[in-house]
């Protein structure tokens, strides 16, 4: 995600989860912080949409059992859905959208939506490409 960055090469105890994500799991038992590196962007809380106030430095962030340090990378629309047993009844829940912007205060994403009915066959494919600049919406 960031090759030219002298930092990133040896970290081993966070990753990206594609190009939205970045995961910072605890690893050692009782610890209630951990050291996270941030690349230069923009970083939002996924739990509560704040946005990150380091970039391209360490910082010791409070975590406990209760949850993943997780944060979305700025420039990406990410998807939710509510998730369910079975892909079935996952289609009646509503979905949404995470919109976090880059510096440039953009962001793009691509949704791939499979209908679920059918073993082996794909019946219905929506491949929407999403692009936010400034305060546009454009699909």
């Amino acid at each position: 995600m960031h090759p030219t960055d002298p930092e990133t090469p040896g970290i081993d105890r966070q990753f990206f989860w594609g190009s939205g994500f970045l995961v910072a799991p605890v690893l050692e038992e009782g610890a209630t912080s951990l050291d996270m590196y941030f690349p230069d962007d923009r970083y939002y809380s996924y739990y509560d949409g704040g946005q990150a106030a380091f970039r391209a430095e360490w910082t010791n962030i409070h975590s406990g059992k209760e949850f993943i340090q997780l944060f979305v990378r700025g420039g990406n629309i990410l998807p939710t859905q509510e998730p369910a047993l079975t892909t079935q009844a996952a289609r009646k829940n509503p979905m949404g959208l995470i919109v976090a912007l880059d510096d440039d205060f953009s962001a793009k994403g691509q949704l791939y939506y499979d209908s679920g009915d059918s073993p082996g066959k794909i019946q219905f494919v929506l491949v929407s490409d999403i692009k936010i600049i400034k305060t546009m919406l454009i699909i």
